[in-house]
């Protein structure tokens, strides 16, 4: 297992076993777990899961590498929205939550998905394609399995890739 055990930032897109899990070290510490600038993980590559203690806050942040996409929402199985985030159009702008920036993960393996989503004209139009999962698994620790979102553009056909740096991930002490 990975320990953060450095304040600063540990990138994500390390060389390393996709499925070891890097674990958030502490109250106030982050993890990257996936780093926009990185060409090598726009093909869909699995990113490593992230561990913390079960029923702890997860605080999602995320930046985009679009212009088109506008906004990152996670619904439950139910499709229920969990969160959601809104960004402007610039490439690798920082997304800002809309309501609620945390969940708590407080149901046993429960699968939850994430969507990206652009105005056309003035609505608001969500992907539909959902291109990863988060397994959220109860225990001794949770474990949160984040996926990189690379998607066609699906208001036309120009074959335009937008993606989705997913995520910032940090709990509460």
């Amino acid at each position: 297992m990975t320990t953060s055990s450095a304040p600063h930032t540990t990138k994500g897109h390390v060389k390393r076993d996709p499925l070891q899990p890097v674990w958030v070290g502490g109250p106030g510490r982050a993890v990257t777990i996936f780093d926009a600038g990185d060409p090598e993980w726009y093909q869909g590559n699995q990113i490593p899961p992230l561990v913390i203690p079960n029923g702890k806050q997860c605080f999602y942040m995320a930046n985009v590498q679009s212009t088109a996409t506008q906004f990152v929402k996670m619904v439950d199985a139910s499709g229920a929205t969990k969160f959601q985030l809104q960004g402007a159009s610039s490439s690798g702008s920082n997304m800002t939550p809309l309501g609620s920036n945390y969940f708590v993960a407080n149901n046993p393996l429960d699968t939850y998905s994430l969507s990206i989503g652009a105005y056309q004209g003035n609505t608001l139009v969500w992907s539909r394609v959902v291109l990863g999962y988060i397994n959220l698994y109860l225990g001794a620790t949770v474990y949160c399995y984040n996926y990189v979102y690379v998607a066609d553009d699906w208001t036309d056909n120009d074959n335009a890739n937008c993606s989705v740096s997913i995520y910032w991930l940090m709990y509460a002490g």
